[in-house]
């Protein structure tokens, strides 16, 4: 279990980087637990992505749970909602929900 508690910024980001390089050598599987972050900056995400690449490789696994609204959204934007999946009321992990693609028009082919 890593916890991450407050505003986590680029100040954070060494110790976090630390920690992550200690956890990826485990390769076992990593909660990271938000419910009391209140802000996770593209530093810290990037950290966190890397740990759980490294922990896949070894056939290990990360999951996030408690993030606030406002975490679910940034990682929305940034990219990142796919990699870090919402957890469920009954801990199954679902995925994030995307916006369908438009669907693309077949050519009408003259006659």
């Amino acid at each position: 279990m890593l916890a991450l508690r407050g505003g986590f910024h680029i100040d954070l980001a060494r110790e976090l980087h630390r920690v992550a390089l200690e956890l990826a050598e485990t390769g076992g599987g990593v909660f990271v637990d938000c419910s009391q972050a209140e802000h996770l900056d593209g530093c810290t995400l990037q950290v966190l992505l890397a740990l759980k690449l490294a922990l896949e490789q070894r056939g290990g696994w990360l999951r996030m749970k408690g993030e606030s609204e406002e975490i679910r959204k940034y990682l929305g934007w940034a990219g990142l909602a796919s990699h870090f999946p919402i957890r469920g009321p009954s801990d199954a992990v679902t995925e994030t929900p995307v916006a369908p693609r438009k669907k693309r028009r077949a050519r009408k082919t003259p006659l």
